[in-house]
């Protein structure tokens, strides 16, 4: 529960990003500990403002900042083993992909992991179903 909050307060109240030039990302990489990819959200009509590395729960995550259709999409990078974002969400599958979504004070909150160990999470105000698509459309 704690960690989520963390999340959707980040979201709410986070300044303007660290960086905004894509190429620094890989820069990152020892800070977050896991491999920082810019998602690809394009056919969406998002686009990406910038990057900064935020605390969660004693750890350290990627928060990569987008505009979609009017709305702030946060999109978490981190090690899922050392933060368990899925844990106290609902599973669900999209395109045969199992994502984890729920919501906090208006916000909704979609995670993954993918299979080398990183962890995505978004927070947005838009609905659990958009946000469940944008979080399975990460590979």
């Amino acid at each position: 529960e704690k960690l989520l909050e963390e999340l959707v307060t980040n979201h709410e109240h986070s300044s303007g990003p660290q960086f905004t030039e894509q190429g620094l990302l890989p820069q990152l990489e020892p800070e977050v500990g896991v491999p920082v990819r810019l998602p690809n959200f394009k056919q969406y009509g998002a686009r990406w403002e910038g990057v900064s590395v935020v605390p969660v729960s004693n750890q350290r995550a990627a928060s990569l900042r987008y505009r979609i259709a009017g709305h702030k999409l946060t999109v978490y990078v981190y090690d899922a083993a050392r933060l368990p974002v899925r844990a106290t969400l609902q599973e669900r599958v999209v395109r045969n992909e199992p994502v984890y979504v729920g919501s906090r004070h208006g916000v909704s909150i979609a995670a993954t992991e993918r299979s080398n160990g990183v962890g995505y999470a978004i927070a947005t105000d838009l609905n659990k179903d958009e946000s469940a698509e944008l979080i399975a459309s990460i590979y």
